[in-house]
């Protein structure tokens, strides 16, 4: 069966709806509820995120980020190997920047779980996929409001009713990409802590957990592997595809991502104003030193210079533990970039698995291996070889 067959499968069987169904004689999806709770009101949203610049181009955007139920009740799914309640081992899987639908990733976690014979944990990143709400992927509702960014700034580049949401929402407020990827951590800290207390019906408390991480969900995989708190990936892999680099060196700019008002704004508030920002008695400032081990980590891996040397020795610690597969032609996080910002993990260990690479097809960052009749056969095979390298890897 090509890859392209595996896709229109299991997006056919696939429902988000809690409860758990057979995909077919060797896989089942289980799909669980979580509820992110938050101990800091500023992750919530709830101090200085006045919602009403993003109202002024969206009425669907008038929200505060708090108050955004579908961020904070959600359901996240797991593909099981069938005939197996809870899994001895499991690996999370997260996945890329402004996306709201698991489908691209059901022929991964599949590969994996097949692969590996661990069960595979689909987790949501904060105001991603189906923790947003519907409403800003929906063509009708934001087309308008792509008009309405045009008529506000000029030409925007990479503009569409995919990124307007996330675009308009990160232009005026760039620290949601912080905050939002610091209430995943919490999440995921949370759901590591209910599968070792035993909560977790498909995972059991003793299992062992590995990572595998894309594009940004590359980023928040080398973020929890480094800073982990509570010791729960101690003994982990972690397998990126697509990222690793520093977040400075990445072009966020797609019509699939964020528009380039939102990437001029993001990036240049990384660098200076964050740091003018932590240096003072803000609240971000506040937040930052309860969160030590995690933001130092993530400040780290914004800039190159930026606490290099921290950065490497923290990353020749992880060596064999972190394998890595990028490709030439990525025009959001190159390649050359995740093997430079890699190398030290090769210097802690001889044989770390950083690997740059080709495909015989026209792809993109977005979408390594396209849907089109006539490189099925090549995309199928290149799949096939990205999955056994993960497969291999995290073992």
């Amino acid at each position: 069966m090509t890859y392209q067959q595996d896709y229109a499968r299991l997006k056919a069987a696939f429902r988000l709806e809690e409860g758990r169904m057979p995909i077919d004689g060797n896989m089942d999806l289980a799909v669980l509820p979580f509820r992110s709770e938050l101990p800091d009101p500023f992750l919530c949203g709830s101090m200085g995120l006045s919602p009403s610049a993003e109202a002024a181009i969206s009425p669907s955007l008038a929200v505060i980020d708090g108050d955004v139920r579908e961020n904070r009740e959600f359901l996240y799914p797991v593909m099981m190997p069938a005939g197996k309640t809870r899994a001895s081992s499991a690996i999370l899987l997260f996945h890329g920047l402004n996306e709201k639908s698991w489908e691209k990733y059901l022929p991964w976690a599949e590969r994996l779980c097949r692969m590996t014979g661990k069960a595979v944990v689909l987790f949501p990143t904060a105001f991603h996929m189906n923790r947003a709400p519907a409403s800003w992927s929906n063509p009708k509702v934001m087309m308008p409001a792509v008009s309405e960014r045009k008529r506000r700034f000029g030409p925007v580049e990479s503009a569409s009713f995919a990124n307007v949401a996330m675009s308009t929402r990160l232009q005026f407020h760039p620290e949601r990409f912080i905050l939002s990827g610091l209430e995943t951590c919490n999440d995921v800290e949370r759901l590591m802590a209910d599968i070792r207390a035993g909560l977790n019906p498909c995972i059991e408390a003793g299992a062992s957990i590995d990572v595998f991480g894309y594009s940004i969900g590359a980023f928040l995989s080398e973020v929890i592997m480094l800073s982990d708190p509570a010791g729960h990936f101690r003994d982990s892999r972690a397998f990126l595809f697509c990222g690793g680099a520093i977040l400075g060196s990445m072009d966020p700019v797609s019509k699939y991502i964020m528009d380039g008002k939102a990437g001029e704004r993001l990036i240049s508030y990384l660098k200076a104003p964050l740091e003018e920002e932590l240096a003072r008695e803000s609240p971000l400032a506040r937040l930052f030193e309860r969160i030590a081990s995690i933001g130092t980590i993530f400040r780290s891996l914004l800039e190159w210079d930026r606490m290099k040397a921290f950065r490497e020795t923290q990353l020749a610690a992880l060596g064999r533990r972190v394998g890595a597969l990028a490709l030439i032609k990525d025009q959001v996080i190159p390649g050359r970039e995740v093997e430079r910002t890699l190398a030290a993990c090769a210097a802690g260990a001889e044989s770390a698995l950083i690997r740059v690479r080709d495909f015989p097809f026209p792809y993109t960052h977005e979408n390594p291996f396209p849907l089109v009749p006539e490189y099925s056969e090549d995309v199928a095979r290149c799949f096939e070889e990205v999955f056994e390298m993960a497969a291999d890897f995290i073992g």
